[in-house]
């Protein structure tokens, strides 16, 4: 495998010379634009209209009402656990043939209670595939053994990067629940930690973007949004199923509780493991 060849260094990701990066990339970037723009049914559709499988799996986890569900969209065909035990994963993508479940396709697994979002994360990581010759022998091989080198995981981070951050800087334009803001943000400021060791870059890009900023204030718009629920149940509006509350949108917002919302998503992102579903350092 010429994964010395592909190997980027952070700052190589963001440059012209990256040839998988989404970032920069026009084609991509109107792709999945489009892609955020549908309702999620119809995001299905499209995405499988592409050539990628998608399958819904059941988390097992416990969503509290309110929350997008992709498991409300269409019902799940397996379980998560079937393929990976680690906590919080919303989406992963499969290169064609990586494990039984992707046979014959590339696939993308969403879990029953992921953000709306996860579909176009995971498309995004499906047009760096396209381009990068080293992701699917590197994946393939994760899976099999279960082991990265420190390298190894710098290819998955470099790739994670780049996906968050065009979600981050795109955000607006994708039509995103309140979930969807606060996950896609604590998630960026994660992945920059995880960053910190080789990337001094990632930290100046949290305070230039105003992460911890926007996070407040999106964690104060759904606290907003939840006071107004309770008091219009209080009240006996009759929620958001009553004829005179709240009428229930496609994507339904928001989660019940700012922890909740990221929890599940940031939930051990500094072990190695979270940067592939099998993966363990190298020892």
């Amino acid at each position: 495998m010429a994964l010395t060849l592909t190997l980027l260094t952070a700052s190589a990701a963001r440059t012209e010379k990256c040839e998988w990066c989404v970032q920069g990339n026009p084609a991509a970037t109107v792709a999945a634009l489009a892609l955020g723009k549908l309702e999620p049914a119809e995001m299905l559709k499209s995405v499988r209209k592409q050539g990628i499988c998608v399958r819904i799996l059941d988390s097992g986890r416990r969503a509290p009402p309110g929350t997008f569900l992709w498991s409300t969209i269409e019902q799940p065909s397996g379980k998560l656990s079937d393929i990976t035990k680690i906590p919080g994963l919303m989406g992963k993508t499969l290169c064609a043939d990586e494990l039984p479940i992707a046979k014959g396709c590339p696939t993308i697994v969403l879990a029953s209670d992921g953000m709306k979002t996860t579909l176009v994360h995971e498309f995004l990581h499906v047009k760096q595939i396209a381009k990068d010759q080293a992701w699917c022998p590197l994946s393939k091989k994760t899976w099999e053994t279960g082991k990265t080198s420190p390298e190894e995981q710098r290819v998955f981070l470099n790739r994670e990067w780049d996906v968050h951050r065009w979600l981050l800087e795109n955000l607006d334009a994708l039509r995103p629940n309140i979930d969807d803001k606060i996950g896609i943000v604590s998630n960026t400021m994660d992945q920059a930690r995880m960053r910190a060791s080789f990337d001094a870059d990632a930290a100046q890009y949290v305070e230039k973007m105003k992460l911890n900023e926007k996070l407040n204030g999106y964690v104060n718009e759904y606290t907003e949004l939840l006071k107004a629920s309770r008091a219009a149940a209080r009240a006996g509006a009759g929620g958001a199923t009553g004829a005179g509350g709240p009428k229930p949108s496609a994507s339904p917002s928001p989660k019940p509780s700012p922890g909740a919302l990221t929890e599940a998503r940031t939930n051990d992102l500094a072990k190695p493991s979270l940067l592939h579903p099998n993966a363990k350092p190298a020892r």
